[in-house]
């Protein structure tokens, strides 16, 4: 049974779209649809959208320690809501994706930008950190999962899901396995190769993909339902049948 240990009301402005928990720096990262950076507020770091006159009309993303909430920095650089943010496995830097068609990369102690990326306009709605630190997966409208080196900012390679609007993506713990769910209610597992091992279907709902959960929304209720697994999901998905065998493997809700 969990209980509450702290709460940080007016966080954002908006809609948080998006929240991040680090490793070994206990951190925690927000982002969403704020149209301003709030008042107030004296974070070790504040940096603005370069080059733009009232950088507070920009979307935020936001750092603040985990014991209590307290705003350590904020990053108005997006000129479009920030829909994911995901931080490295070691902790110190984190990324964000934004509807603006850039990912950006900044240390969370320094607050300096590491790398950005420009992605193109709906390429970027959902972003994920390689565990391996060399790469970030990024989900699009089109379905497609695109991979991103973080030596260059190149496009590292493409994966195709074959269905409509990738709205999550997650590595396996080593990195070694990536998951991707498409608005048509299907999560494919792909291995380094890019090719698909697992294909789960059965979903008629809108399903997103986290690491420990799943969270399923009704497209005609917006109502939440989550389905906790009592071991690693991918550790899980290993023994299930692979895409093309007679008994393919079905994730329904309950």
């Amino acid at each position: 049974m969990h209980r509450q240990l702290v709460k940080k009301e007016n966080a954002h402005d908006d809609s948080i779209w998006s929240v991040a928990w680090t490793q070994k720096t206990n951190l925690i990262v927000t982002a969403g649809v704020d149209e301003k950076v709030r008042e107030g507020i004296e974070p070790i770091h504040r940096i603005y959208y370069p080059g733009c006159e009232d950088a507070r009309t920009h979307s935020a993303v936001k750092i603040w320690n985990a014991e209590d909430l307290k705003l350590r920095s904020e990053f108005a650089e997006h000129s479009l809501a920030v829909t994911s943010v995901s931080a490295s496995g070691d902790g110190k830097t984190v990324a964000a994706s934004s509807m603006d068609g850039l990912i950006s990369v900044r240390d969370l102690e320094t607050g300096k930008k590491v790398l950005t990326i420009s992605a193109g306009t709906v390429e970027t709605w959902t972003v994920a950190y390689d565990p391996t630190g060399e790469t970030l997966a990024t989900g699009t409208h089109s379905g497609d999962i695109n991979i991103w080196s973080l030596k260059d900012g190149k496009k590292a390679g493409k994966l195709k899901t074959g269905g409509n609007f990738t709205l999550s993506v997650a590595y396996s713990p080593d990195g070694s396995l990536l998951a991707g769910s498409t608005h048509d209610g299907v999560v494919s597992i792909f291995d380094r190769s890019g090719a698909i091992i697992h294909k789960l279907t059965g979903h008629k709902v809108l399903l997103i993909l986290h690491k420990h959960s799943i969270t399923l929304k009704t497209p005609e209720t917006a109502a939440v339902a989550y389905v906790y697994v009592s071991r690693s999901l991918f550790g899980a998905l290993r023994s299930l049948p692979t895409v093309g065998r007679s008994s393919r493997a079905q994730m329904t809700s309950t």
